[in-house]
Protein backbone atom coordinates (compact mmCIF):
# COMPACT_ATOMS: atom_id res chain seq x y z
CA UNK A 1 0.00 0.00 0.00
CA UNK A 2 2.03 2.99 -1.49
CA UNK A 3 1.47 6.59 -0.23
CA UNK A 4 2.72 9.75 -2.24
CA UNK A 5 4.13 12.02 0.61
CA UNK A 6 3.78 14.81 -1.41
CA UNK A 7 -0.46 14.24 -1.26
CA UNK A 8 0.04 14.19 2.63
CA UNK A 9 -1.78 17.16 3.96
CA UNK A 10 -0.50 19.24 7.20
CA UNK A 11 -3.64 17.48 8.75
CA UNK A 12 -2.65 14.11 7.54
CA UNK A 13 -5.16 11.68 5.84
CA UNK A 14 -7.47 9.07 6.58
CA UNK A 15 -5.90 5.24 5.97
CA UNK A 16 -8.74 2.71 4.79
CA UNK A 17 -7.69 -0.42 2.37
CA UNK A 18 -6.78 -4.11 2.37
CA UNK A 19 -3.55 -6.29 2.00
CA UNK A 20 -4.30 -9.47 0.32
CA UNK A 21 -4.10 -12.54 2.37
CA UNK A 22 -2.65 -14.57 -0.51
CA UNK A 23 0.67 -12.52 -0.24
CA UNK A 24 0.57 -13.29 3.40
CA UNK A 25 2.43 -16.55 4.40
CA UNK A 26 3.35 -16.70 7.96
CA UNK A 27 4.52 -20.39 9.19
CA UNK A 28 3.17 -22.36 5.96
CA UNK A 29 0.78 -25.44 7.72
CA UNK A 30 1.09 -23.98 10.67
CA UNK A 31 -0.67 -20.49 10.55
CA UNK A 32 -2.91 -19.16 7.74
CA UNK A 33 -4.88 -16.06 6.88
CA UNK A 34 -8.34 -16.63 6.24
CA UNK A 35 -9.45 -13.41 5.01
CA UNK A 36 -7.73 -9.76 3.17
CA UNK A 37 -5.99 -7.83 5.98
CA UNK A 38 -8.22 -4.81 6.73
CA UNK A 39 -6.36 -1.35 7.54
CA UNK A 40 -7.35 1.64 9.06
CA UNK A 41 -6.07 4.63 10.36
CA UNK A 42 -4.23 7.79 9.85
CA UNK A 43 -1.14 8.99 7.99
CA UNK A 44 0.23 12.34 9.18
CA UNK A 45 3.44 14.30 8.05
CA UNK A 46 5.87 16.48 9.51
CA UNK A 47 9.04 18.26 7.93
CA UNK A 48 11.33 15.70 9.02
CA UNK A 49 9.28 12.45 9.73
CA UNK A 50 5.69 10.29 8.20
CA UNK A 51 4.05 8.70 10.90
CA UNK A 52 1.17 6.17 10.66
CA UNK A 53 -1.13 4.88 13.07
CA UNK A 54 -2.69 1.80 11.31
CA UNK A 55 -5.28 -0.62 12.75
CA UNK A 56 -4.82 -4.18 11.02
CA UNK A 57 -7.98 -6.45 11.20
CA UNK A 58 -7.71 -10.23 9.70
CA UNK A 59 -8.53 -13.59 10.67
CA UNK A 60 -5.78 -16.51 11.27
CA UNK A 61 -6.16 -20.47 11.68
CA UNK A 62 -3.64 -21.59 13.53
CA UNK A 63 -2.62 -25.46 14.84
CA UNK A 64 -2.72 -25.65 18.23
CA UNK A 65 0.99 -26.33 20.08
CA UNK A 66 -0.52 -28.47 22.57
CA UNK A 67 -3.16 -31.04 21.42
CA UNK A 68 -2.66 -30.11 17.30
CA UNK A 69 -6.67 -28.83 16.72
CA UNK A 70 -7.44 -26.32 14.80
CA UNK A 71 -8.63 -22.68 15.58
CA UNK A 72 -9.85 -19.90 14.20
CA UNK A 73 -8.75 -16.28 15.82
CA UNK A 74 -9.41 -12.97 14.86
CA UNK A 75 -6.17 -10.70 14.67
CA UNK A 76 -6.29 -6.98 15.52
CA UNK A 77 -3.16 -4.92 16.57
CA UNK A 78 -2.69 -0.99 16.54
CA UNK A 79 0.65 -0.51 14.57
CA UNK A 80 3.04 3.03 14.82
CA UNK A 81 5.13 3.45 11.97
CA UNK A 82 7.82 5.90 11.50
CA UNK A 83 9.43 6.99 7.84
CA UNK A 84 11.74 9.50 7.62
CA UNK A 85 11.30 12.30 4.86
CA UNK A 86 14.43 11.62 2.15
CA UNK A 87 14.19 14.38 -0.33
CA UNK A 88 15.07 11.66 -3.10
CA UNK A 89 11.96 9.91 -2.00
CA UNK A 90 8.48 11.07 -3.13
CA UNK A 91 6.71 7.16 -1.80
CA UNK A 92 6.34 5.20 1.56
CA UNK A 93 5.31 1.35 0.94
CA UNK A 94 3.49 0.33 4.11
CA UNK A 95 1.89 -3.23 3.26
CA UNK A 96 5.42 -5.01 4.09
CA UNK A 97 6.25 -3.09 7.19
CA UNK A 98 2.74 -4.02 8.16
CA UNK A 99 3.26 -7.87 7.34
CA UNK A 100 7.08 -7.93 9.21
CA UNK A 101 5.34 -6.47 12.08
CA UNK A 102 2.29 -9.27 12.15
CA UNK A 103 5.03 -11.97 11.34
CA UNK A 104 6.84 -10.36 14.73
CA UNK A 105 4.06 -9.86 16.72
CA UNK A 106 3.17 -13.81 16.12
CA UNK A 107 4.61 -16.32 19.36
CA UNK A 108 6.78 -19.03 18.96
CA UNK A 109 3.96 -21.45 20.01
CA UNK A 110 0.43 -20.91 19.23
CA UNK A 111 -2.75 -22.08 21.48
CA UNK A 112 -6.17 -22.77 20.74
CA UNK A 113 -7.14 -21.42 24.54
CA UNK A 114 -4.83 -20.78 27.41
CA UNK A 115 -6.41 -23.92 29.84
CA UNK A 116 -5.62 -26.53 26.68
CA UNK A 117 -4.70 -29.59 28.20
CA UNK A 118 -2.38 -30.96 24.88
CA UNK A 119 -2.31 -34.88 23.99
CA UNK A 120 -0.86 -37.30 26.55
CA UNK A 121 2.38 -38.07 25.61
CA UNK A 122 1.61 -41.53 26.36
CA UNK A 123 -1.05 -42.50 24.22
CA UNK A 124 -1.79 -39.14 22.31
CA UNK A 125 -5.38 -38.39 23.36
CA UNK A 126 -6.43 -34.95 23.05
CA UNK A 127 -6.80 -34.26 26.79
CA UNK A 128 -9.44 -31.54 26.15
CA UNK A 129 -11.49 -34.12 24.89
CA UNK A 130 -11.36 -37.10 26.89
CA UNK A 131 -9.67 -38.17 29.84
CA UNK A 132 -6.12 -40.76 29.01
CA UNK A 133 -6.89 -44.35 30.11
CA UNK A 134 -2.75 -45.06 30.08
CA UNK A 135 -2.32 -44.36 33.22
CA UNK A 136 -0.37 -41.16 34.19
CA UNK A 137 2.33 -43.57 37.10
CA UNK A 138 3.19 -46.49 35.12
Amino acid sequence: MKFDIRSISSTGCAVEGFLKQEDFCVRIHEIECLAPIQLSGRIEKTSAMVRAQINVKTVFRYICGRCLETCDKEFCEHLDLHYPVESQENYIDIGEDVRQEILLGFPDRVVCQDQCKGLCPRCGVNLNQEQCGCGKNE
